[in-house]
């Protein structure tokens, strides 16, 4: 290794003085180590997941090593004639993730929302708050709080908002109902990806789930017709997502709602912070 070279050469040097002072024969010194590094071999590819489960866990423990992603979302549902957009920037800090979302539709400015979720910590604003007082736009909300019966509603559209960015209960769905129905090898943006395709059974994930709020919905989607969601990801081989596809049919044969969701720069720094304590209504 380099850090012996000073003293393999320093070595040489008392052993030549000790041969000139001495007239004894001093055998030669120990040839120096090598300063080349051993040739080590590379990395094993990441083993490709081969049913929804081992994808789910896959997927999960990518995002988590890289900490940071930008994801943008176009939502195409019938229920609006323009699509909705969501933007959001993402952190993964252990158990907890951080974010900010903002969604919002050209025709229905009144659905628009921002969030900042921090852990357990959520606030938001919406066309309502910021009209109820500009200067402090900003609420937070808490399952918790009994003061403001709002509260569990804009949470409910918070999450929904979070998942059209960060489908994490979807990858949960994976481990309860999902199928792996194919792979193929495409490309995005110039990566090459693998692209998953995967059914989600509604009916199945019902019957795990232990949210009461979520089996009741989930129930009534499949009485509706509603009994499968698919999924189409496109994974590097690192098995991060650049994009994900989620194909939700509306029952009854109407257009599906269909959520396609680009991620970009994985790993890089993502400034995730709480509102201004100034712009937060007590």
């Amino acid at each position: 290794m380099r850090t012996t070279l000073p003293a393999v050469s320093g070595l040489v040097l008392l052993t030549a003085l000790a041969a000139c002072t001495s007239g004894t024969p001093t055998p030669p010194p120990a040839p120096a180590p090598s300063s080349t590094p051993a040739a080590t071999s590379a990395a094993p590819p990441v083993a490709k997941p081969t049913d929804a489960t081992t994808l789910a866990t896959a997927i999960t423990t990518a995002m988590r090593g890289k900490k940071t992603a930008a994801a943008n979302t176009t939502v195409d549902t019938p229920i609006a004639n323009v699509a909705t957009k969501a933007t959001a920037a993402v952190r993964f800090e252990d158990e907890q993730v951080s974010f900010t979302v903002t969604g919002e539709n050209p025709k229905l400015a009144a659905i628009a929302l921002s969030a900042v979720v921090l852990g357990e910590t959520t606030y938001a604003k919406d066309q309502a708050s910021t009209k109820a007082d500009p200067a402090k736009p900003w609420r937070l909300l808490s399952e918790k709080s009994t003061r403001d019966r709002q509260n569990s509603g804009e949470l409910i559209e918070v999450k929904t908002l979070a998942e059209t960015a960060l489908p994490t209960q979807q990858l949960a769905w994976f481990r309860t109902g999902g199928k792996l129905e194919a792979t193929a090898e495409e490309t995005v943006d110039g990566t090459a990806t693998t692209r998953y395709t995967i059914t989600v059974d509604l009916a199945k994930v019902a019957a795990a789930t232990s949210d009461l709020q979520q089996q009741v919905q989930l129930e009534s989607d499949v009485k509706s017709g509603i009994t499968s969601v698919k999924h189409e990801i496109w994974l590097t081989a690192d098995n991060l997502p650049l994009r994900w596809q989620r194909t939700w049919p509306t029952g009854l044969g109407g257009k599906p709602t269909i959520t396609d969701t680009r991620f970009t720069d994985w790993g890089k720094a993502a400034e995730i912070t709480a509102p201004p304590a100034a712009q937060i209504q007590k």
